[in-house]
């Protein structure tokens, strides 16, 4: 009908990316006080391949709207102070 599809694209927070579906929320937050450097590395890599995949999606489809999921990095799941 030549209507737009509002959401064509979808992303996830870097930390919830590894704490979902690589270590689970014990093993990440191990890795948070046991390997923090090695964490917000992986987490900064994952970020960049988020970035380009999600803008190379939108772009392929014309999208206008990405929804992003965010599990773990929410307020309400920890300090700020934690990472």
């Amino acid at each position: 009908m030549g209507f737009r599809s509002m959401m064509t694209g979808g992303a996830i927070a870097p930390f919830d990316a590894i704490g979902n579906m690589l270590r689970g929320t014990r093993g990440i937050m191990m890795d948070m006080y046991r390997q923090p450097d090695k964490l917000k590395k992986a987490m900064e890599m994952i970020a960049d391949l988020t970035i380009e995949e999600t803008i190379s999606s939108m772009n392929n489809t014309s999208g206008v709207m990405v929804g992003f999921a965010m599990h773990k990095g929410g307020d309400s799941f920890m300090s700020i102070g934690a990472i």
